[in-house]
């Protein structure tokens, strides 16, 4: 909708207007590629068809040389363009570039069928949110449940916790996402030669340098990249300071907490404790009785964590 109502404007709006339409945006920071790299050493993704649908994506820094092309262009920049990187790249070859450094094992991911959606409660769940209708009907009565019936409900949906890093075996049937499925099946690579031609456009990073740069970003937070990493580079505690760098997790929160809430219970399992004191506070009201988070960070001491258990009033 937005695109048409743009595209009724272009010959008479005072500015020019450019609009590109990138493919999967990959590499440093992107959430695309975060996503993809938990499910793979958590042995959650899956192949659709095998692999061999095509991959369309963009590394991020070829879409911001792809915007700053548009600004430094001199006029003529109205219009619709689709931008993505030169390579043509299957899905499997995606996942295999990463399977070098992530050290996993491309050959026992899960081959999931593209001639008909295999459906999971989590693909039931989503598909019927999906519905204007249920869309509708939770946006008008979300205010009016509590918050401990939400949050039982999404800890239904979601299962249990899980505190352990990596998966040990991989998924027989895997949770398939609709969104991942569709994107796996597509088999034309999207047209980037008008982008090319009427801004003089070369992609600046190639895929294996892209590559390149993703997992050495990876491989901060990531265990199994770094140890990967280190087979083939200097023992990294020979290159550190031997002082911990102490970090500090600060998040405010009401009731039960969300996703960021439980990156942060994640995240004190994921350092080095070699290299990081770690420590995690929540603010809160005091009268807010649906905050739960100190009962989770109770759980996960049994599991490695230590909580000091204090409670400061202000």
């Amino acid at each position: 909708m937005s695109e048409v109502w743009l595209r009724e404007r272009l010959g008479a709006a005072p500015l020019e207007i450019t609009v590109l339409r990138p493919g999967i945006v990959w590499g440093v920071r992107s959430p695309h590629t975060v996503d993809i790299v938990k499910r793979l050493l958590n042995k959650t993704a899956f192949l659709v068809d095998s692999g061999q649908g095509i991959f369309n994506g963009i590394y991020i820094d070829n879409l911001l040389a792809s915007i700053r092309a548009c600004c430094d262009h001199p006029s003529g920049v109205d219009g619709f363009f689709n931008v993505a990187d030169a390579e043509l790249v299957s899905w499997r070859e995606f996942f295999a570039a990463l399977a070098i450094d992530l050290d996993f094992e491309l050959d026992l991911l899960p081959r999931v069928p593209g001639d008909r959606f295999p459906w999971s409660k989590n693909a039931a769940v989503d598909y019927v949110q999906s519905l204007p209708l249920a869309n509708s009907l939770y946006h008008r009565f979300k205010d009016h449940i509590p918050p401990r019936l939400k949050s039982a409900l999404r800890s239904q949906l979601a299962g249990p916790y899980e505190y352990h890093r990596f998966a040990r075996s991989y998924a027989k049937k895997p949770q398939v996402d609709r969104e991942m499925w569709h994107l796996q099946k597509v088999q034309h690579k999207l047209p980037i030669t008008k982008f090319a031609r009427h801004f003089s456009f070369a992609a600046p990073v190639s895929f294996p340098e892209g590559i390149s740069k993703t997992v050495s970003w990876l491989s901060f937070w990531t265990h199994q990249a770094t140890s990967a990493l280190c087979r083939t580079t200097p023992d990294m505690n020979t290159l550190n300071s031997t002082k911990k760098t102490n970090v500090l997790e600060l998040r405010s929160c009401r009731g039960v907490g969300g996703g960021p809430e439980k990156t942060i219970l994640f995240s004190a399992k994921e350092l080095d404790r070699r290299e990081f004191n770690i420590s995690i506070a929540y603010l809160k009201s005091l009268n807010d009785p649906d905050f739960d988070l100190h009962e989770r960070a109770r759980q996960a001491r049994r599991r490695g964590f230590h909580d000091g258990g204090r409670t400061l009033q202000v």
